[in-house]
């Protein structure tokens, strides 16, 4: 009785952890962001998003408490983002390194693509908040960025 009282309890907080993750599947525009110093990174001109989805491998175990994030500047650059426990500022997360298709863009778009790749690992927690019918997705830990849901 106790074993299916664990595996009962193990189904149910994986069920958690899916639904929060799958709130912030979609596609999210960069608004505003921050470096470790407190800064404000200037954005250039543009549009830029960051695609959220479930990984397409479900055989991979590492895979359930994340989601594949794919952001498109002069390259698009990919990662993954894992999923810890939810805390009061928000669900903590591991993100890992960023690849990118490694063409050599305009300088203004480099600046941002280098920002990312050294900022977005630094993230701790990630949260939505409704604003006004809006989602408002914040990434923080050392530095924040944020998005508007698209």
């Amino acid at each position: 009785m106790k074993s299916l009282l664990s595996v009962l309890t193990l189904l149910f907080n994986l069920s958690i952890v899916m639904g929060d993750m799958e709130s912030y599947v979609g596609k999210w525009r960069i608004t505003d962001a921050v470096d470790e110093e407190n800064d404000l990174f200037t954005l250039p001109s543009g549009t830029f998003f960051m695609e959220l989805k479930l990984s397409d491998d479900k055989e991979d175990n590492n895979d359930r408490n994340s989601l594949e994030a794919s952001i498109k500047v002069g390259n698009t650059m990919w990662t993954r983002i894992k999923f810890g426990e939810e805390t009061a500022e928000g669900d903590t997360i591991t993100v890992e390194n960023l690849f990118s298709s490694r063409m050599m863009p305009p300088e203004h778009l480099f600046r941002l693509e280098t920002f990312l790749s050294n900022t977005m690992p630094k993230m701790t927690t990630m949260n939505i908040e409704t604003k006004n019918g809006i989602d408002h997705l914040t990434m923080s830990g050392m530095g924040e960025i944020s998005f508007l849901r698209s």
